[in-house]
């Protein structure tokens, strides 16, 4: 959501695609504050043996999962997994994103080079060679979708869905093992949610039911995007109440066509999509799909 309140939510599609460049700026930024105190912290702490982080790699994956682990805190460790990895996020991943600068390139590169030149996404500070070869942030447009909706829909939300963000969506809805798997296949991925404007009283206001979600994910590669479909499309066909009365429409999977597909509503658990080489481009709010 872009500003503190409804009248600062974006209502064009420039002022969505503006907040969606600068979307994960904040996240990326608490990351590496949080990391480089992680390293001054620990680089402390490792005095009296000699060693600091910069010249005994070996010793990161220990402190991280050191710095990961729950079991200390009782309550953050019966904390959803949404809210454990967003808090520790900044301190873990942020530890490791220094730490690679730092072994790779020394302490000036690692600290005022950093905040000089501060990454702007979750995909930087997961892939810090990535941040240190200055490769391009996946970052995909919003279609201009204001005039099919927004008779019926009041913008809601706008924004990135990071490679933090599926990593855990991943992990909820498909386990460890297939979060770890597919998280590095992700490659852009956007989010606009609208609310129904006849939700008129708080209680309709309140209620996710009113709420209609667009969603649109690319992939690095086509097996990654199938498998991210079938955890993604089989937890919401199970746990989607009906939206929209559109008509229904066939599921389209093609492996060859890359063709914009006409914007459609679906209804129930029918998924629309296009699926190609470059990747897998979809939507899907609530128990409906937009095709863009």
């Amino acid at each position: 959501m872009v500003g503190g309140g409804p009248q600062d939510i974006a209502k064009n599609v420039q002022e969505d695609n503006l907040h969606i460049q600068t979307d994960e700026a904040d996240t990326a930024r608490d990351a590496v504050a949080e990391g480089q105190a992680m390293v001054v912290y620990l680089d402390y702490t490792l005095q009296p043996t000699g060693k600091t982080l910069e010249n005994s790699p070996e010793l990161m994956e220990k402190l991280k999962q050191t710095v990961s682990d729950t079991s200390g805190s009782p309550i953050l460790a019966r904390a959803p997994l949404l809210l454990q990895q967003s808090l520790l996020f900044p301190y873990s991943e942020g530890l490791s994103f220094e730490d690679a600068i730092l072994v790779k390139k020394g302490k000036a590169a690692a600290f005022p080079a950093v905040l000089e030149n501060p990454p702007a996404s979750s995909f930087e500070i997961m892939n810090p060679a990535a941040y240190m070869a200055h490769v391009p942030v996946p970052v995909l447009r919003l279609a201009d979708i204001h005039p099919l909706i927004d008779a019926d829909y009041t913008p809601y939300d706008v924004g990135v869905m990071g490679e933090i963000d599926v990593r855990i969506l991943t992990e909820l809805f498909g386990g460890e093992e297939i979060a770890d798997a597919l998280a590095p296949a992700w490659n852009g991925g956007i989010y606009y949610a609208a609310q129904r404007r006849s939700a008129v009283t708080e209680e309709a206001k309140g209620s996710t039911a009113s709420i209609g979600l667009l969603y649109e994910s690319k992939w690095k590669n086509e097996d990654s995007a199938r498998s991210f479909l079938r955890v993604y499309a089989g937890n919401c066909r199970a746990n989607t109440p009906a939206w929209c009365g559109g008509s229904k429409t066939k599921r389209t999977a093609t492996s060859r066509s890359t063709r914009p597909m006409k914007a459609t509503c679906c209804c129930r658990s029918r998924i629309q999509a296009s699926l190609s080489a470059k990747g897998f481009r979809w939507s899907l709010r609530a128990s409906c799909a937009i095709a863009l």
